[in-house]
């Protein structure tokens, strides 16, 4: 048996559990770890176990709020898991057997190597080095590929049946200072970057818009099939373009204070599918009340 889970972090103080650290859950490491299991290790592994139905102290939860909680109301209500708990079912669909066409090479499952070795060797060598001798964010970070920060991650060929977006991210700044935190700042915090994260089941090749700041409304439309051109773009701020090709792909984009994640994918010009987080439910906050490195999905 095999295990996969989606994010962690942690806030109690020392009158309480003495947990208060995160660990780096960026660059879709949730699908990267479904990935590794389908496509690499799917002889090896029997069993899948997602870690967790509701562990709302650790913040790996993708089942509903609801119940009791063990003091963990100050990172998890109002952020929604369960569009993790929806991703999963396509992955599951290609885990089990009756959907698997045997080894990776006689499936249409087909890795491209869009920047893996950042993520896998190079990232994770550099990550434990700077665990290891406490060195600074910035530092740590330099070297990853354009690939990455241009907002472009990993893809998979395959059938899908319908267009789909998914995105997460967290409610403030890895650098930002609490106005009313007792607890204090979570260990590892700067291990995170300040992106929201975006996987796309794509039927045919399209395009996606992604951007945060909410000072840049466009026209754009609130319904499927609605023209996407007059988009493109008169804003200032970061946004990110891409092709989609058919097919799972991730992409990312920066965070702006005061704004949300916003997702649009096109084909032939046309807006096929769309996510607009709600200041109401999620804002990126510059100066929150308490610290918050729990992540808020959505899905579309």
């Amino acid at each position: 048996m095999a295990s996969v889970s989606p994010w962690f972090f942690t806030h109690y103080g020392e009158e309480s559990w003495n947990k208060n650290w995160i660990y780096r859950c960026d660059d879709w490491l949730f699908v990267r770890r479904w990935m590794q299991l389908i496509d690499e290790l799917h002889f090896e592994v029997d069993i899948v176990q997602i870690l967790s139905w509701n562990d709302y102290g650790e913040s790996h939860y993708i089942g509903p709020i609801k119940g009791a909680q063990p003091n963990s109301e100050d990172w998890v209500d109002g952020f929604s898991h369960l569009s993790w708990l929806d991703l999963c079912s396509h992955f599951m669909k290609l885990f089990k057997p009756k959907f698997r066409a045997g080894p990776t090479s006689g499936s249409n499952l087909l890795l491209r190597e869009w920047a893996r070795h950042n993520y896998q060797s190079q990232h994770y060598q550099q990550q434990e080095e700077q665990q290891q001798q406490s060195r600074t964010r910035h530092h740590h970070y330099h070297h990853h590929s354009h690939h990455r920060e241009q907002g472009r991650g990993i893809t998979y060929e395959m059938d899908v049946d319908e267009d789909r977006i998914y995105a997460w991210g967290r409610s403030h700044p890895r650098d930002a200072v609490a106005r009313s935190d007792s607890v204090g700042k979570p260990k590892g915090w700067q291990l995170t970057d300040d992106r929201f994260w975006v996987v796309i089941f794509a039927k045919q090749d399209a395009e996606v818009l992604l951007w945060s700041s909410s000072d840049s409304d466009s026209e754009s439309a609130t319904n499927d099939g609605i023209s996407l051109h007059s988009e493109r773009r008169r804003k200032k701020d970061v946004h990110c373009h891409h092709p989609v090709p058919r097919g799972l792909s991730t992409y990312s984009c920066q965070l702006v204070p005061g704004g949300g994640m916003h997702v649009q994918l096109s084909r032939d010009d046309v807006v096929i599918k769309q996510y607009h987080s709600s200041s109401e439910e999620f804002t990126f906050q510059k100066e929150p009340r308490k610290y918050n490195f729990n992540a808020f999905v959505g899905m579309a």
